[in-house]
């Protein structure tokens, strides 16, 4: 087995220059105030973490980083309690366009093992945003 690379994820991601910039785009991809306000937190506590990761999974966690902001968000309506609907963005999956983008910008090519791992994570943070939904109604 080979040895473990710490790294941190702040070094591989491209931050925007403001949280306020990523915030607008968040709002009008559909994202509700409470939303942007936890993505933003996730983001600021993530950065700030070192881990680490085997030389095998580099390449899938170098394309996470360069993906992971990039959702395709569909409308989920439900009945508000007063009468009328309430409608919510909510992440359906990556954009798979922005995917090969992302991998041709670095250099990689997107085979099966690298959409698995990708998939595999995509998969992970689906069920982890759910969850906060779920909690905040």
């Amino acid at each position: 087995m080979r040895g473990a690379v710490r790294h941190g994820l702040a070094a591989r991601r491209r931050q925007p220059t403001a949280d306020g910039d990523l915030a607008a785009d968040l709002k009008a991809s559909g994202l509700s105030p409470e939303q942007v306000q936890d993505y933003l937190a996730s983001r600021r506590h993530a950065a700030g973490e070192d881990f680490e990761v085997w030389p095998e999974n580099e390449a899938a966690l170098d394309l996470w980083a360069a993906v992971e902001g990039r959702w395709v968000f569909v409308a989920q309506g439900w009945a508000a309690p007063m009468g009328g609907m309430m409608i919510e963005g909510v992440p359906a999956g990556l954009d798979m366009q922005a995917v090969a983008i992302c991998a041709a910008a670095l250099g990689q090519t997107l085979d099966r093992a690298l959409l698995g791992d990708l998939a595999t994570m995509e998969d992970e943070a689906l069920k982890i945003l759910a969850e906060q939904r779920a909690a905040r109604r």
